[in-house]
């Protein structure tokens, strides 16, 4: 028997979970976003769902909130993270699915990576990819214009 070292010494690494793994593939396909995909977003979503996971689990009365979803793949996976728990309460989703607005002074960490436009999308096609969620609010416009038209 061939012993895999790698989920022996880094169990907790996303390549060792299944059900991410899984995760992370549905919400890929649901959205379209397959070829978006790459190694650090990967860890990033790996991130976020553990997050979630304990979030949903620490305060089950609450609701979310997402700033910015791009074609809507993390959304589709947080949702489907709720779904999974029997989620009751609202998912607020913002983004002006115009991609990046203007790159200002204060985002000189990101100047030459990040350009205008950069992450535009469909609002109706992340709203049909979404639609299976009953729980998920869609607003389009900008952040943090929209934030006012959202109580609690």
């Amino acid at each position: 028997m061939k012993t895999d070292y790698n989920k022996l010494f880094y169990p907790t690494h996303p390549d060792n979970n299944d059900e991410f793994i899984s995760l992370y593939n549905q919400a890929m396909k649901g959205t379209n976003c397959e070829q978006h995909h790459t190694d650090i977003k990967r860890l990033r979503f790996f991130s976020l769902f553990q997050l979630v996971k304990y979030s949903i689990n620490k305060f089950k009365n609450y609701n979310f909130a997402e700033c910015g979803c791009f074609k809507g793949q993390s959304t589709w996976g947080i949702s489907k993270i709720l779904q999974s728990f029997n989620f009751k309460n609202k998912f607020t989703v913002f983004d002006s699915f115009q991609g990046l607005s203007d790159i200002e002074k204060e985002d000189k960490n990101n100047v030459g990576v990040h350009k205008k436009g950069q992450y535009k999308s469909n609002y109706d096609d992340v709203k049909k990819n979404l639609s299976q969620f009953n729980f998920v609010e869609l607003y389009e416009g900008w952040i943090p214009n929209r934030f006012k038209e959202v109580k609690d």
